[in-house]
């Protein structure tokens, strides 16, 4: 989603997945370093689209494309996505287990029996057997059951 602070614009990515920014990329072009690699927004004005790209080992990398919103975000309409998200039937967040916190190094998520792992530029996704989904939730994110 794209929020306003302060008169600039930024891109903000709440999924959950580890290829993402952690932090809000500027809508201006400018480059961020997040732990992992370097991001930014490219605009193409010919068609009206936005890319959000990754810098990788070799180059850059397409990671989405989006139009530009027609609508501002406000905390009204973020907090709607949210209860939509946990509560709606077709929604695949109020499923399983989905538990994700961002950490120093990336990102820790665990969805469904799929433990998945960021730490700068390491990348690990692990299946889980029922005990070792209990055991990584108390280790990674100290829940009991």
């Amino acid at each position: 989603m794209v929020v306003p602070v302060d008169n600039k614009e930024y891109l903000v990515d709440v999924r959950i997945g580890g290829k993402c920014p952690r932090i809000p990329v500027p809508m201006s072009g400018e480059e961020v370093i997040d732990s992992d690699w370097n991001y930014w927004v490219k605009k193409d004005e010919e068609k009206l689209l936005f890319y959000l790209q990754k810098e990788t080992s070799t180059g850059w990398r397409i990671l989405y494309r989006f139009e530009a919103p027609l609508n501002k975000w406000t905390i009204y309409s973020i907090c709607q996505m949210c209860v939509l998200t946990e509560t709606s039937p077709q929604s695949i967040f109020n499923k399983n287990y989905f538990l994700s916190k961002v950490t120093e190094e990336g990102r820790i998520t665990l969805l469904g029996d799929t433990l998945i792992i960021v730490k700068g530029k390491e990348f690990i996704k692990e299946k889980l057997a029922n005990h070792e989904i209990v055991e990584e939730a108390q280790r990674y994110f100290q829940l009991s059951f």
